[in-house]
């Protein structure tokens, strides 16, 4: 369950956050691994080759549940442990040998609804499965726990996103398309909705399925999500043709009435078109191909979309219609206001750039969680193709005129560092921090680890201060300590010097006066209480009126 040695140190090691504070009044939010939380703060299992992530659930108890496309599924306990009581030694792998998961989500009753494909010999079916909440199917749902729909025998469907409404029915999203990408009759949108038994919908489309068409030239879904009056609305791609055999993509809103049928007065005819280059991309690169992956409703009704956008050396043939060579991968937000027109409060004219990665698409999964205050996990920045030089594990937060959140980690991104290609596919918020999943690997088509992590997250007022100059330096070692705390001071004048030790809450637990000390360089050791917690606290240097803050993390003895 560990990672390899050097990137184990490269986690645990790397990952501190000294946070410098002027003399204005601020608000701090201190980020660190969770050091109570599997091998300070990660965890990692290897997993194989080409799989991923589908989706990182946590349940009531605050177990975590961990899906992967091939039908695998792990539970783990709070602290990151395996979970021994689900299916066998803490995981359970579907009985099916030709399936590809894309999501899963988690009904009112904890029961764990998933979808995909099947794969037969020369097409595939959407497939859909219940399972009761120890792994095992539920056999009131469909045929034994399971529902494989077909539309034609030459067509290949794919289930994309799955949820629970509200009323306990169960909407899918996904794809139906024939052999030829732009034929005049191909629906690559395909909506079923069931009843909680597993049975079609009749009152959704036709017997439970809508094929809504936006574009004749075709189109895809990543995400969807229920608005407050039933309305479906949806995110993903939609072609512009440039010829009858090419096109390029748009990242695109749609929504659908309740009943299945395309929403006239969302954007124009039900679809917002929207072109996620900013004026300065034509000078990167021939072409752009484009998406939104995630979307999110904030609390007013607006609706934030997470997409990427790929800067491609033929203008022409896209990802979508051969092989391409990819330049460069760029994480997009951008806000729309309730009917689909672009927010522009939000960003620049409703869009906001994110990190850039030279690396290829399997790590441009992303994820977004809240809602008027966003998270969202992904890569980092990767513009230089030097050796070692790999996208790490990161985090962002920003707010909601689309700005980052400069009290969180480093101008509002926590980079996790390691010493090979890591990307964060999935988060979710926990009542402490920041729960991620997502994957590592060396090489192109290398074994992957997955890597499950905890944040702690906490927010610190500290008070004004009048700086005099007092402290010209501070060090402040090891970093994560385990008994004493190292100091290396320079003071410009003779003064009183203070240690104190205070919690995320602001509370001061110890003081450890070192005198009165005149101009000059220090180094002093102080040994806080041994009956400290691990975990993350505040580490306050005084001389006179000047004060230093460092963040320091407690581990385990």
């Amino acid at each position: 369950m560990q990672l390899p040695s050097p990137q184990r140190a490269a986690l645990h090691l790397s990952f501190l956050i000294t946070l410098l504070l002027s003399g204005n009044r601020l608000t701090a939010q201190p980020v660190m691994l969770d050091p109570n939380f599997g091998d300070h703060g990660i965890i990692s299992l290897d997993i194989g080759g080409f799989v991923k992530i589908i989706d990182l659930a946590v349940l009531p108890d605050e177990k975590i549940l961990v899906a992967l496309n091939d039908g695998r599924i792990w539970r783990f306990l709070p602290d990151g442990r395996i979970d021994g009581s689900f299916g066998e030694q803490g995981k359970i792998q579907l009985p099916f040998d030709n399936i590809f998961l894309e999501d899963m989500t988690l009904t009112t009753d904890l029961k764990m609804l998933l979808t995909g494909r099947i794969e037969g010999s020369t097409t595939s079916d959407l497939l859909l499965l219940r399972l009761h909440p120890d792994g095992t199917p539920d056999e009131t749902f469909g045929e034994n726990g399971q529902i494989i729909f077909g539309y034609l025998p030459e067509t290949f469907e794919q289930g994309q996103v799955i949820i629970e409404q509200p009323d306990g029915k169960i909407l899918v999203g996904g794809q139906i398309s024939n052999v030829h990408l732009y034929e005049p009759d191909r629906f690559p949108i395909l909506l079923l909705r069931f009843k909680e038994d597993g049975t079609p919908d009749p009152s959704f489309g036709n017997a439970g399925l809508a094929l809504p068409q936006f574009d004749r030239n075709g189109s895809g879904i990543s995400d969807l999500k229920i608005q407050a009056d039933g309305k479906i609305l949806l995110c993903g791609t939609v072609i512009e043709p440039i010829s009858p055999d090419e096109g390029l993509p748009f990242a695109a809103l749609m929504r659908c009435r309740e009943d299945g049928s395309i929403d006239p007065d969302f954007g124009t005819d039900g679809l917002t078109r929207v072109n996620l280059a900013m004026p300065n991309d034509s000078l990167l690169a021939g072409g752009i191909d484009q998406e939104f992956q995630k979307i999110s409703l904030q609390s007013d009704g607006k609706i934030v979309a997470l997409g990427r956008k790929f800067y491609v050396t033929n203008q022409a043939i896209l990802g979508w219609l051969g092989p391409s060579t990819y330049d460069t991968y760029e994480m997009v937000l951008a806000r729309f206001q309730p009917e689909g027109s672009p927010d522009p409060t939000f960003g620049i004219d409703g869009l906001m750039e994110g990190p850039i990665s030279i690396y290829g698409p399997e790590l441009m999964s992303l994820a977004i969680a809240g809602q008027d205050t966003l998270y969202v996990g992904h890569f980092s920045d990767v513009t230089n193709d030097q050796p070692g030089d790999f996208p790490d594990l990161a985090v962002s937060k920003y707010l909601p005129d689309g700005l980052p959140d400069l009290s969180f980690g480093q101008e509002g991104t926590v980079r996790i560092v390691g010493e090979v290609r890591e990307v964060v596919s999935n988060i979710r918020l926990v009542q402490d921090g920041i729960l991620f999943a997502g994957h590592s690997r060396t090489i192109p088509g290398a074994a992957r680890q997955l890597i499950l992590g905890k944040l702690l997250t906490g927010h610190l007022v500290l008070p004004a201060i009048e700086r005099s100059d007092l402290l010209l330096s501070v060090q402040v070692y090891p970093n994560p300590f385990h008994f004493d705390i190292h100091l290396d001071i320079q003071l410009s004048n003779k003064s009183p010097v203070k240690i104190r030790i205070i919690n995320l809450q602001g509370q001061v637990l110890e003081t450890h006066s070192l005198g009165t000390l005149p101009a000059g360089h220090y180094q002093k050791n102080i040994t806080p209480d041994q009956s400290l917690s691990p975990g993350p606290y505040f580490v306050e240097l005084q001389a006179g009126t000047d004060r230093e803050y460092r963040l320091l993390l407690k581990v385990k003895d």
